[in-house]
């Protein structure tokens, strides 16, 4: 669900006969691949809601004062919009994993 002017990367298949072509597709493939994520990325930010810490304290079931010590540690990294300290989605997803990881290498150690 790229737009239209992205889809028309192929216009350039056509260079030099049929060893160009196959190159030409992988080229075109590549760039269409970047331009998606580039594009993916685009949309994610301009679509994904914005969190404030009661929401995140919510999430991770812990208090309001926990997250202002994550904070402070460097554990979760807010974005300050206008004074007001908020958190993408990419934040919660990175801090959950960071969290399995902690977990996963404590029951290692056991």
């Amino acid at each position: 669900m790229i737009p239209d002017i992205v889809n028309n990367a192929n216009v350039w298949y056509f260079v030099n006969g049929e060893q160009l072509h196959a190159f030409g597709n992988q080229i075109a493939a590549i760039t269409v691949a970047r331009a998606e994520d580039a594009w993916k990325r685009q949309h994610d930010a301009m679509f994904d809601p914005m969190f404030d810490k009661s929401d995140i304290a919510g999430i991770f079931k812990v208090d309001a004062r926990t997250i202002d010590n994550w904070i402070a540690k460097g554990i979760i990294n807010p974005t300050m919009i206008g004074g007001v300290v908020r958190f993408d989605g990419e934040e919660i997803v990175r801090v959950k994993d960071f969290f399995k990881r902690k977990r996963n290498k404590q029951v290692s150690n056991h």
